[in-house]
């Protein structure tokens, strides 16, 4: 593994994650005819919630001091499997992407698991709901990644991204379908969830307080920001493509960065414009995008 990649891309992703949410509450603002925050604001919030003191119920387990690290490091970890700039990920090898996906559904159920051992019962409704939309979202993930390895014989994400980059195909872009859908859920938005009510009235946070907020928060923009990364790349691979001399390129990195605020951009009109589902509804509407997932594995072991 490349340490300078590998610090570049925890450098790049760490950065701009929170800055992404801040561009995305600006956005939501301007919407609604609101000035809204600076977009530095979410920054400045963690650098609050880093400040405080933890205030942990007395009737936490251990799992919910250590869950919001853990998911952090698992978060930071799977930065690692993605190219940011560069042909290989800094952390390369064959069946790289079966460790993405375990690292992105760790991060997740450590989430879960801590809330539940908050002891608070409003925290275990949020975390069974999360556990609900988790059980779909992964299975649309894996039918994506699953259809991009069968299709391009490999897996290592460097070697799908560089044989996807010859040419689109049927089965690859329907693909891309649910895991667009699964990029939009993990990010928390409007209708599949409300990421402002997470510490405030029922979900995983509601019980978590200063650093171990600020950690979990964290946490959530690094995955969204990773999965999107991933989406961007499967969407464009030719970016990575072997034309280019050096290991490194400045101007992929550009167009990483502007992809992803336009990807930010999309999602947050699309969140401002739609009502919260519950927890039946949300299911059911995922379903289709499922269904999707498994048609474009059959597609690729067609070899359309």
């Amino acid at each position: 593994m490349d340490l300078i990649e590998a610090l570049i891309n925890l450098a790049l992703v760490m950065l701009i994650a929170p800055i992404l949410d801040g561009f995305a509450r600006k956005v939501r603002a301007r919407i609604q005819c609101r000035i809204g925050p600076p977009i530095l604001q979410t920054w400045y919030d963690i650098i609050k919630l880093f400040k405080k003191r933890d205030i942990d119920p007395e009737v936490s387990g251990k799992l919910y001091s250590i869950s919001p690290y853990l998911s952090l490091a698992f978060s930071l970890i799977a930065v690692l499997i993605i190219p940011i700039g560069c042909r290989e990920p800094p952390l390369s090898f064959t069946g790289d992407v079966l460790l993405l996906i375990y690292l992105l559904a760790s991060s997740s159920l450590l989430m879960a698991f801590g809330s539940t051992a908050s002891g608070n019962p409003f925290s275990g409704i949020g975390a069974s709901r999360m556990l609900s939309m988790m059980i779909l979202g992964e299975g649309m993930l894996a039918g994506s990644i699953i259809t991009f390895s069968v299709f391009s014989g490999s897996l290592r994400i460097g070697s799908v991204i560089k044989i996807l980059s010859t040419s689109p195909h049927l089965a690859t872009t329907v693909a891309l379908i649910p895991l667009a859908v699964f990029v939009y859920l993990e990010s928390e938005r409007v209708p599949l969830d409300i990421h402002e009510a997470e510490p405030e009235i029922i979900g995983l946070l509601v019980e978590f307080s200063g650093r171990k907020l600020g950690l979990m928060k964290y946490s959530l923009m690094i995955r969204s920001t990773v999965l999107a990364t991933l989406l961007i790349y499967l969407a464009f691979p030719w970016w990575l493509a072997d034309s280019y001399t050096s290991p490194f390129y400045p101007i992929s990195i550009i167009l990483w960065l502007l992809l992803l605020f336009l990807l930010t951009f999309i999602f947050t009109v699309l969140d401002s414009s739609l009502a919260r589902y519950r927890i039946n509804n949300a299911i059911e509407s995922l379903v289709p995008f499922i269904c999707i997932s498994f048609l474009s594995i059959v597609l690729a072991f067609l070899g359309v």
